[in-house]
């Protein structure tokens, strides 16, 4: 048994026999590469079959790039300015290289070539010594008198660190960082923390201080430790450097003619050096070149000949026996082949036989290979925390034998009792995002420069709400596989055990307490509430605190786990230029055309169906666009996993994200805005911004892209950002702009600092799957209860009055129907009225109100446009009764598109439909008021309509002596009920959502509201559904048809004049519903 790994300690020794076995699918048999070989096998986390393959892919390195590396004359001469030298070995052994940072100067013009000495240089000092078989160096870093600016090429050293990882992996063992500046240390510290650990692990920082006590002396002997650190080593000269630059130039010749020349690896050879030193380098001739190549087998392949290599072997020995049908297709093979020498083309036969066998294999793995990726990735984000094990008998070391079950009982019911609040917190966090974004979206229509003020905005909180669903999806997840939730985790698996379990019982007992605090107080149902809401409002607190401790890293994680949450960051590889390693090349390309058609189909279909929403202005197209842009966002999302580039991913995301948005921005847009001056700009520039963002989507599908093509991109849409959050300040409001600030400055600081993963697939389905609901549910209820419209006409001729009812028919009338004014007007008069004025021909209009109001002196007056700026049209309908001494005002909206901007009033209740039933009355208004914090920032256009409706209001009093009563049905409705309250107008509404929750937008209270407003509703409206009213407020009809039919004003009306009306005014859609009695 070999003794070279014992020199790595036991726990290499332990994993000896993954060694043995990369050894033998290698078919290495010396020993003395050992500790070589178990840098890779660490480094890919003791995978054999990984391991294997990036030894290949070093193998390759060495063939493909330094043995055609040319030795140019910068390269000769940095070797000799004092840069880097080797001044010895450490106490371990490990050859120590000396770097003093501040001899060397940043040239973007010579990385490529300081990236070539620096490999030189690694693999001399990791060479293969007689007396010594690690494999391993030290980098002893001197950044005294170092300029970050002048000096520091961080850009290179990340570069480098990349490249260690993918192609030196522990071969630098440490890495002494002496001297760093204070701002130089505050850039590279977490710089450093972000690489791949097989380099960050490595790094020890030493201040002054440190060199000043003798720390250095701890590993490096004073004899070797440079006289500038405190040793006695005077190395720092020119003699010293020189001899250095021989020594590097005279290896890299060595190992170049054994590579190209001798068809050696770099470890062969040194072997080679070791057992003979000056070893000539040896000629071949083709001959036995050819054999060489022969020799060479790929992975996986066997020593037995291939089925098509008999063939071949018999074509040579029976040359003139071909027989006339041998296949075209070998006849140009045979023809290909002659030419060459025999071992040759058996190599050639054999690798195109190999492949075509592998790439069959290939096919019918890649089906399921995105699926594996995202279930792989899964598990191991959850496998890596600690186990919480409820049945670990340690729990129960103080609980009596007969108290055990019980208490394990009790153990299990916490557990539940927590996920279900985490369920719910997810759902708040859900309801809190997908609101905040869906508000900026509609926003995006107020102005025609607000699609600029706001876009850095629906960006940063798309951000932010996959970040924090994220969050709550794997805390959940956790919870239910029973592990230790984080970042309880980082405290170490008893000691977060401990924690967690605290945690949840104190949740439990606080639920307790206000359950048995709300029974003394109120009902057994809104205890349960509060009990409920209690609970999830701590386990948001809870996962807000995590999101806080996360992000500023505050409990330590030890050093296993801090290895395994590492990851690269976007910003390393774009904003500091460094190239990316792409060590599963092969199976990129193998998906790529996989990937590219599934993220292709759900873009095209948005476009399409985008497109066919426009010419036609269908709701059906309307709601399918929605979709199919979530679908988008999300397949791609989804898809990308697969892709090795990290860059290229996150890229690729977020590019199709925004773009699918913008997409979706202008189908809305060129379907219902009125296209001046300024509305061209901003659609066309749009365009043009999302034209930019397929391109770069398009541009991250190349397998390597030209990395200064993508960085400018990208810091022009960085640019693009920060000059939209300045512009939000000018253009949309003060408060905004902070809010977008704010949120620019988190997430750039998450992007750089923040080293767990912020987001998972679960998190960004729940996230844009609410946003796909809550949206549609703005654009289906905007466009239900846009505009009552109709074109033929809905009234018959009249009839004699039917005369007064008796007493048992007036008990089965709706309470309503005794509605009168002081001069006699009823709930039937007042819905007529709201439903003729919908009449989109002069002659219905003339029809339906000659036979409904015909025999009476109620006159129509005019149509006054209240408000018909930014391409809204608001306008009241004024209907006159001298005789009953009343004006009615009838509100309508004139646009579709304008309503659905309206449902911003409601969109933080809509949002909170799903815990609707989980909060109690009053707490569920304060909740749907935090919501709408960005309503409320906001100028949206319905505050503007409420002030002129108001404003009409108070002139129409101060001119008339009639009594007032204004009407709307829809979403006019609700904001004639804004307007009324504040105009102290009584209001009536017909089908509109309730105000209870919106009353925040005004400085009025409740009991205001029930003096001035109206609403009558059927039961199966769905404005009424997903709204509160008060029900002291409401009267509710009964409706057994669609909610289509049932919100309608045909409905509702015809409903009155059924149940309600005695003068002989009858309606078209009475006869139906009568007749559907009569069955």
């Amino acid at each position: 048994m070999s003794s070279f790994l014992q020199e790595l300690g036991p726990v290499a020794v332990s994993h000896r026999q993954e060694l043995e076995e990369v050894k033998r699918e290698l078919d290495i048999k010396r020993d003395e590469l050992d500790c070589w070989i178990y840098g890779f096998l660490e480094n890919k986390k003791f995978d054999v079959k990984e391991t294997v393959a990036k030894l290949q892919r070093r193998f390759a390195m060495e063939v493909n790039e330094m043995a055609k590396y040319e030795f140019t004359e910068y390269m000769r001469t940095s070797l000799r300015l004092g840069i880097i030298q080797v001044i010895g070995e450490d106490k371990c052994g490990r050859t120590i290289f000396y770097v003093t940072v501040n001899r060397d100067k940043k040239a973007a013009s010579h990385r490529d070539g300081k990236k070539h000495t620096f490999d030189l240089m690694v693999s001399y000092g990791t060479r293969l010594r007689a007396d010594n078989k690690r494999c391993q160096m030290v980098l002893l870093v001197n950044y005294e008198d170092a300029s970050m600016w002048s000096n520091v090429d961080m850009s290179l050293q990340a570069d480098v660190a990349l490249r260690i990882s993918k192609f030196f992996p522990g071969c630098i063992s440490k890495v002494y960082i002496c001297n760093m500046g204070r701002m130089l240390c505050s850039v590279a510290k977490p710089l450093f923390s972000q690489l791949p650990s097989a380099f960050s692990d490595s790094i020890m920082f030493f201040s002054k201080s440190d060199r000043a006590s003798g720390r250095l002396l701890e590993f490096i002997d004073e004899s070797v430790l440079p006289v500038q650190l405190g040793g006695t080593n005077d190395c720092d000269n020119q003699e010293h450097w020189d001899r250095h630059g021989d020594i590097i130039e005279d290896y890299y010749h060595g190992m170049k003619a054994a590579i190209s020349e001798r068809g050696l690896t770099v470890k062969e050879w040194e072997l080679q050096c070791i057992e003979q030193p000056n070893v000539p380098v040896r000629h071949p001739s083709l001959a036995s070149e050819t054999e060489s190549m022969v020799s060479l087998l790929t992975f996986g392949s066997s020593l037995t000949a291939t089925p098509v290599e008999g063939n071949l072997n018999g074509m040579w020995r029976h040359d003139n026996d071909i027989s006339p049908p041998l296949e075209e297709e070998e006849n140009e093979w045979c023809l290909l082949m002659k030419p060459l020498p025999n071992n040759l083309s058996l190599f050639f036969l054999e690798e195109l036989y190999r492949w075509r066998v592998a790439v069959s294999a290939e096919e019918g793995e890649m089906r399921c290979a995105l699926m594996d990726d995202y279930a792989a990735a899964w598990k191991r984000e959850f496998d890596e925390l600690p186990m919480l094990d409820l049945s670990n008998k340690k729990w129960y070391r103080f609980i009596p034998e007969s108290l055990r079950e019980l208490y394990h009982g009790v153990l299990i019911v916490v557990n539940v009792a927590s996920s279900l609040s985490f369920l719910v917190a997810l759902l708040f966090f859900m309801a809190l995002t997908s609101s905040a974004a869906v508000t900026v979206f509609l926003a995006f229509f107020i102005e025609w420069n607000y699609v600029y003020a706001l876009f850095a905005t629906l960006i940063l909180v798309t951000f932010q709400g996959t970040a924090l669903c994220s969050r709550a999806v794997t805390v959940l997840v956790v919870i239910m596989k029973h592990k230790v939730v984080p970042p309880l985790d980082m405290l170490g698996k008893t000691r977060g055990s401990v924690a967690q379990l605290i945690l949840f019982c104190s949740m439990i007992f606080l639920q307790m307490f206000s359950f048995g605090y709300s029974m003394t107080h109120s009902s057994l149902l809104r205890s349960i509430q509060v009990t409920f809401a209690t609970g999830w409002l701590f386990a948001v607190a809870f996962l807000a605190l995590c999101h806080i401790v996360l992000f500023f890293d505050w409990i330590p994680m030890g050093e296993q786990r801090r290895k395994k949450n590492q990851g690269s960051m976007l910003a390393l590889y774009l904003l500091l230029d460094v190239q990316e390693s792409e060590e599963k090349t092969e199976a990129v390309l193998t998906r790529r055309l996989s990937t590219t058609i599934a993220c292709a189909v759900p873009i095209t279909l948005d476009f399409l169906l985008g497109i066919a929403f426009i010419i036609s202005g269908m709701i059906p197209f309307a709601v399918a666009t929605c979709i199919a842009t979530v679908a988008a966002i999300l397949t791609i999302d989804y898809c990308s996993l697969g892709r090795s580039s990290m860059s290229s991913r996150s890229v690729l995301r977020s590019t199709v994200a925004f773009a699918c948005m913008l997409w979706l921005y202008l189908c809305f847009s060129f379907r219902f805005l009125q296209y001046d001056g300024p509305w061209i700009v901003s659609v066309c520039t749009v365009a043009a911004v999302n034209v930019v963002f397929i391109s770069l989507a398009v541009f991250c599908l190349r397998k390597r892209s030209a990395k200064k093509t993508l960085r400018g991109l990208l810091f022009l849409f960085v640019i693009l950002l920060i000059t939209s959050c300045t512009a939000s300040f000018f253009l949309v409001g003060s408060t905004v702009g902070v809010i977008s600030l704010v949120l620019l400055i988190h997430s750039g600081m998450g992007i750089f600092c923040v080293r767990r993963r912020s987001r998972n697939i679960g998190g960004t389905f729940i996230f844009y799957g609410a946003l796909a609901m809550l949206a549609l549910s703005c654009v289906l209820l905007g466009w239900l209860g846009a505009k009552w419209q109709y074109w033929v006409p809905h009234s018959l001729p009249p009839v004699n009055a039917s005369g007064p009812r008796d007493p048992l028919e007036e008990y089965h009338q709706y309470p309503i129907c005794t509605l009168r004014t002081a001069g006699g007007f009823g709930i039937v008069d007042f819905a007529l009225l709201t439903e003729v004025s919908g009449a989109s021909k002069e002659n219905v209009f003339h029809e339906d109100f000659d036979n409904w109001f015909g025999s009476t002196d109620v006159v129509y007056n005019n149509t006054v446009k209240v408000y018909g700026e930014r391409n809204e049209q608001w306008s009241i309908s004024r209907f006159d009764s001298l005789a009953r001494n009343v004006t009615v005002l009838t509100l309508q909206n004139g646009r579709v598109y304008s309503s659905i901007i309206t449902m911003t009033v409601w969109i933080g209740y809509i949002a909170l439909a799903p815990l609707q039933i989980l909060l109690p009355n009053n707490w569920l208004k304060q909740v749907a008021f935090l919501l709408s914090f960005l309503t409320r920032a906001i100028d949206f256009t319905w505050y503007d309509v409420k002030d002129e409706v108001v404003r009409y209001l108070t002139e129409m009093k101060n001119t008339t002596s009639n009594e007032i009563v204004l009407t709307a049905w829809g979403i006019a409705g609700g904001i004639a009920s804004l307007a009324g309250v504040e105009s102290h107008t009584q209001t009536i509404t017909f089908g509109s959502p309730g105000l209870m929750d919106a009353l925040h937008y005004t400085n009025y209270t409740e009991g205001e509201y029930h003096k001035y407003v109206l609403a009558v509703v059927s039961e199966l409206d769905v404005l009424n559904a997903v709204t509160r009213y008060d029900p002291t407020t409401y009267q509710r009809i009964q409706c057994s048809a669609g909610s289509n039919t049932c919100g309608s004003m045909n409905y509702i009306s015809s409903e009155l004049v059924r149940v309600c009306d005695t003068t002989g005014r009858r309606h078209v859609g009475q006869q139906v519903e009568e007749s559907v009695h009569e069955m």
